[in-house]
């Protein structure tokens, strides 16, 4: 009980409660319209209506083909706000085009009805107008259900439906179907009025960067699955309209109305949850804690509706319609049996298949459906006609539920059986090779997890020019091979040393010598701490890395080479200080933070530069194990004076304050660099 009360009070902090009103106001608008042009046009011209409508079924899937879908996805697995709104204003003007082509589709495929009803040309054009309208107002919606903004997605859809709702009153009195048309034309219209002037300006973000080819691929299957799923709610009226009279059409249609609409609970609950459970979906205990409490809550309320659909059907008929519709309340009661098996199976299943990806999963569940439908209603309409329409539809509900569940049932125990399977084969593993602890343990994921929460996005950033802004960009010795530094690292070290006259400067970790060897003409006291070659065994050195060793430096008599592990090094022993010190030793953090301490504590004076090379894996990718170990070794009254130079793989020490700005991935270059090759 505990978890389904968490369940519930869950939906309604997501503003659950005024999804739930805005689909009740939509669905009572649906009722009241469909009862009152029931009674105010006659039954051969709604039939027609009914006709064109079932069209719309098969291509309102289609909205922006495939964009709505790839936004709602995406979009809502998206953290960034900025990149967020990029994409939705990319997909708005992809989709706007798409809509135009479905639009024009839509008009040839509704013409081919003409050829056997007579006065649809009027109806065909204004449902295509229509059908232009609902991608505005599904784009937006979308757009405020990924950014958490359910409250305003609800307001709308309240505002658009209850003023619909007065078109559609005002201009059926007047004017009849047509004036019944046109308010369908114009409703969604309204949403014009609330779209930002941001919607068409030009993204800014790195959205080049995301996997178009799969998110397109994505949208498109969806909306094969969602236009094969609703192809469901036409093909039945298309089936009756062979076999039967349009006359038939509107019975059947009244008598599944209140079942079908009854879809909208559950649909309440997924509209509300979906980008919650998108961003969890690839937590297995969320999935079934969701399963369960679904079911917790939906058995209860399936069992009321099939006791009140039986014992009521006639008086809810009559009610709401009028006594010559008495004769489907078999067809409303079968209908109602298949949509409580829809909200067990089929709603439940298909939507959570969408939130793990697999579309695909949800075009086979729906090509299964077609086939059932059209061969069940090919072999009962014409015996029981209505009747054998709606037990089609029952069966189809049935299997297609079961075989979703099937298929995601399915997921989930190959997903335990993988872990499974991995769990045992990685115990394996580090018992024959301990050493991978240390993998899983300094993952960067982890070393992030560790980091305190202002320094998440890094250290501030200050520029090459900013610190130097006689910047000398020329190098001689560079050998661009693993284990060496970037250009930019070593133009940074080289203008450090350029800021003090016959500079001091002090290096920890050194191996082959290319960052020392290119400061000769700008240090006059050149000193570098590296590990004695004897000391290789201890780390598993190779000897191909011991006979690299100061490769660059051997015959430089001005620089001195100390000889020692770091951690034991009597850094007080040099009796010096000194003006730039480049930390690159051992990267891992203890290393780090012993030789950050060292320095601080021995070597530096009130005007030192510290450089820590591989704080970040690429200039744009921070190495948040550095982050942490920097962040415990520096002394913290000079945390404030602690940078990232952009455009390298370093972090500086400066005491000069600068205005830095957070590092945002993908950002466009703010300065360009030139280069002069030469080999030698």
């Amino acid at each position: 009980m505990k978890d389904l009360i968490k369940f519930i009070q869950s939906f309604l902090q997501n503003n659950g409660f005024y999804v739930f009103l805005s689909f009740v106001v939509e669905k009572l608008v649906m009722l009241i319209n469909t009862i009152f042009i029931v009674k105010m046009i006659p039954q051969d011209e709604f039939g027609r209506i009914t006709l064109i409508a079932s069209i719309i079924g098969f291509v309102t899937p289609w909205n922006g083909l495939g964009s709505l879908q790839v936004l709602m996805k995406f979009g809502a697995g998206e953290e960034n706000e900025q990149t967020r709104k990029d994409l939705s204003r990319k997909l708005f003007r992809n989709g706007v085009i798409n809509q135009l082509i479905l639009c024009s589709l839509f008009i040839v495929i509704a013409n081919f009805y003409a050829i056997k009803f007579d006065h649809l040309l009027w109806i065909i054009l204004l449902f295509s107008v229509r059908l232009l309208g609902l991608f505005f107002q599904s784009h937006l919606t979308i757009d405020y259900r990924i950014n958490g903004f359910n409250k305003k997605f609800a307001s709308l859809n309240i505002l658009i439906n209850c003023l619909g709702l007065i078109f559609t009153f005002f201009l059926t009195i007047n004017f009849g179907a047509i004036g019944y048309m046109i308010s369908l034309a114009i409703t969604p219209f309204i949403s014009l009025f609330f779209y930002s002037k941001t919607i068409l300006q030009q993204s800014i973000s790195g959205l080049s960067e995301m996997n178009w080819k799969m998110m397109w691929k994505y949208g498109r299957m969806e909306s094969l699955a969602y236009f094969a799923s609703e192809l469901l709610f036409s093909i039945d009226i298309g089936m009756i309209a062979i076999f039967m009279t349009d006359k038939d059409i509107a019975l059947y249609k009244v008598a599944i109305l209140l079942p079908m609409n009854l879809l909208f609970i559950p649909t309440i609950l997924f509209q509300t949850d979906f980008p919650r459970i998108i961003k969890n979906s690839q937590n297995k205990d969320f999935l079934k804690f969701y399963i369960k409490n679904y079911y917790k809550l939906f058995i209860p309320i399936g069992i009321s509706i099939l006791l009140g659909s039986y014992f009521l059907r006639d008086f809810i008929i009559e009610l709401f319609f009028n006594k010559s519709y008495l004769t489907g309340g078999t067809v409303f009661f079968i209908a109602t049996i298949a949509v409580v098996l829809a909200m067990l199976f089929r709603v439940l299943y298909i939507n959570l298949n969408s939130t793990i990806g697999r579309s695909d999963w949800n075009v086979r569940v729906s090509i299964l459906s077609i086939v059932c439908l059209v061969i069940f209603d090919a072999l009962l309409i014409p015996f029981y006609g209505i009747e054998g329409a709606a037990l089609g539809m029952l069966i189809t509900f049935l299997i297609s539920g079961l075989y979703a569940y099937y298929l995601f049932n399915k997921y989930l125990k190959m997903s335990l059986s993988k872990k499974i399977s991995k769990f045992i084969n990685g115990f394996f593993q580090i018992c024959k090779n301990p050493w991978l602890l240390n993998i899983i343990i300094d993952q960067n994921e982890n070393w992030e997890k560790k980091t305190p929460n202002h320094y998440k996005k890094g250290l501030n950033q200050v520029s090459l020019d900013q610190l130097f802004p006689n910047f000398d960009g020329k190098l001689d010795t560079v050998a661009f091979l693993d284990g060496g530094s970037l250009i930019t690292d070593l133009l940074l070290l080289k203008n450090a040393c350029k800021e003090f006259e016959q500079c001091k400067y002090f290096e920890i970790g050194t191996w082959r010598g290319e960052s020392i060897v290119n400061l000769i003409d700008v240090a006059d006291d050149l000193n570098t701490l590296d590990l004695d070659t004897k000391d290789y065994k201890t780390y598993n050195f190779s000897q191909d890395y011991e006979n690299a060793h100061g490769f660059f430096i051997k015959d430089k008599s001005k620089i001195k080479q100390h000889l020692g592990d770091s951690t034991k090094f009597d850094f007080s022993g040099l009796n010096k200080k000194f003006d730039v010190i480049f930390i690159d030793g051992n990267h891992r953090f203890d290393f780090v933070v012993s030789d950050t301490k060292n320095v601080f504590e021995h070597l530096i004076h009130e005007n030192s530069i510290v450089i820590w090379h591989d704080y970040a894996f690429s200039p744009e990718k921070i190495r948040f194990e550095i982050l942490n170990a920097i962040i415990k070794g520096v002394p913290k009254q000079f945390h404030k004076n602690l940078y990232h130079v952009e455009n390298t793989m370093c972090a500086i020490y400066t005491p000069k304050n600068y205005e830095g700005n957070i590092l945002k991935l993908y950002d466009n270059p703010k300065r360009i660099f030139s280069i002069d090759l030469k080999i030698n």
